[in-house]
């Protein structure tokens, strides 16, 4: 009786996907980079991780009259760290740190910025807007972040505000310096793709489980 060709069968599936591998891998910075084309926005969320870079270009929407107001994620920080800042007179306690700052002194008009709570991941702060979309009316949404985070971004806001009735766009911040092209040869570069290739992955997993997670901090604080 002929034997069936597993051997054969699995060295031609390990080629494929080695031969798969090595095509896709140059272009795997430029897959995590996504930007949708808009026009305008009721809103932008500033997401926190990048407090300068980040708000640099929340600001440019907002002054450009491509958003209509600024949602900004606050920034966690470390009591002791903050602290310090507050006693070398870079910070003030009574406000949120350098995104403040550098809207009031860019000219923002900062009756249209709004600073939600800080959280500790893309997912919560995903739900943090969610708290905030069910008392103000916003239909369409961009995400400033940096450039490589635009595509997991996009996917975790879209599957936890899935039902909410508001459009989820991503924008990718012309203030980051990160290149997908050749991503590979940079130390600064390989280290965020490779850790968002892992994030990427997790999160697919748990939004194929669908287990939306639940509410956040509902407060916010308007300038």
């Amino acid at each position: 009786m002929k034997q069936f060709p597993w051997k054969r069968i699995t060295a031609t599936a390990v080629g494929l996907a080695l031969l798969s591998g090595a095509f896709f891998f140059p272009h795997a910075g430029r897959f995590l980079v996504v930007s949708d084309p808009f026009e305008r926005a009721d809103a932008g969320l500033v997401l926190s991780g990048q407090p300068i870079q980040r708000i640099l270009a929340g600001r440019d929407l907002l002054l450009s009259g491509r958003v209509d107001r600024l949602l900004v994620i606050q920034e966690p920080s470390a009591p002791q760290v903050a602290g310090e800042l507050v006693r070398l007179g870079l910070l003030d306690a009574e406000r949120p740190e350098w995104s403040y700052r550098i809207l009031q002194l860019s000219g923002a008009p900062m009756d249209r910025v709004v600073f939600l709570p800080p959280a500790q991941s893309t997912r919560g702060e995903a739900v943090v807007l969610r708290g905030y979309l069910r008392s103000h009316r916003i239909r369409r949404i961009v995400l400033v972040t940096d450039k490589f985070h635009t595509r997991r971004a996009r996917l975790l806001f879209r599957w936890i505000l899935k039902g909410e009735g508001v459009e989820i766009l991503s924008f990718s911040n012309p203030y980051d310096p990160f290149e997908p092209d050749g991503w590979w040869r940079r130390p600064l570069d390989l280290r965020p793709v490779l850790i968002e290739y892992v994030k990427l992955g997790v999160n697919a997993v748990v939004v194929g489980l669908g287990a939306v997670p639940r509410e956040g901090p509902a407060a916010v604080t308007d300038s």
